[in-house]
């Protein structure tokens, strides 16, 4: 379960960016993975369970194609569903617009998840629920959350509470000081306390998983197998300038920050 906000070309005055976003990734702690690295002409954070390596939560490539998961909170998940791992890689190493790639998945074999693929070249984006095939066209210079959610910008209460948090956040500053204030805003863990419309999508399975208190906070704490493990921010500026911080945590509770800069290799329009 993951929780993420972006928006594509904000407008700003000063310091203009082309892409800003948040991304804390929740997850058992003994789940096997690797922290931010280059794999495969990709950057990301990488599951690497058994069965599973090599997907990611969130990816994006040289040229500036940007894949963004959250699985869908269901009560009872498919134990052989394919591995969604592979959605953002795939997108972000292929040529297909964001439509034509939901086109080609076969979206009855999956568990349930939200997507958003997103080609910085053409400045187009595009986000799809599978379970019915919604998809929305991501315009720019508005604001998004990514939950567990079947919606885009749901009205699940720590949906809502990081949309309003990012919504203040001043984007017209110097890059590291909207790193900090993303690295913060992620790392809020006090409790929106219950919400009728998660207990209504899990039929009652986060109560008995973790509880309600604790699921329902932008950072996930206080249970001793699970919760939140990586906070990424990734911003891209008018310059084709890539900046992804990684803040992981290992088995032993330390967090270690990660951050790859590097130039797009495409010149973005």
């Amino acid at each position: 379960m993951c929780l993420s906000c972006f928006v594509i070309n904000p407008k700003t005055s000063t310091h203009q960016y082309k892409f800003i976003l948040g991304f804390n990734r929740d997850e058992f702690y003994a789940r096997e993975n690797a922290p931010l690295e280059w794999h495969d002409s990709l950057l990301g954070g990488w599951d690497m369970a058994p069965g599973r390596e090599y997907g990611s939560w969130l990816t994006m490539s040289r040229t500036g194609r940007v894949g963004i998961l959250t699985n869908v909170l269901v009560p009872r998940p498919d134990p052989n569903g394919l591995a969604r791992g592979k959605l953002v890689t795939d997108f972000a190493s292929s040529s297909f617009s964001p439509e034509d790639y939901f086109r080609s998945l076969p979206l009855d074999q999956f568990n349930e998840f939200n997507l958003s693929a997103i080609d910085l070249l053409t400045k187009h984006g595009a986000w799809i629920s599978s379970k019915d095939s919604r998809k929305t066209i991501l315009s720019e210079d508005k604001r998004y959350v990514m939950s567990n959610a079947r919606q885009l910008n749901s009205k699940w209460l720590k949906a809502q509470k990081i949309k309003t948090k990012f919504d203040a956040v001043d984007l017209d500053r110097p890059k590291d000081e909207i790193i900090d204030e993303m690295l913060t805003l992620l790392q809020d863990s006090e409790s929106c306390g219950q919400c009728p419309l998660i207990t209504e999508q899990s039929e009652g399975f986060v109560e008995k998983a973790i509880g309600m208190e604790r699921y329902n906070s932008i950072k996930i704490t206080g249970d001793e197998r699970y919760g939140t493990r990586t906070h990424s921010v990734i911003i891209v500026d008018k310059k084709n300038q890539c900046t992804f911080v990684e803040l992981d945590r290992k088995a032993n509770g330390q967090w270690h920050r990660r951050c790859e800069e590097f130039e797009l290799e495409s010149t973005l329009r």
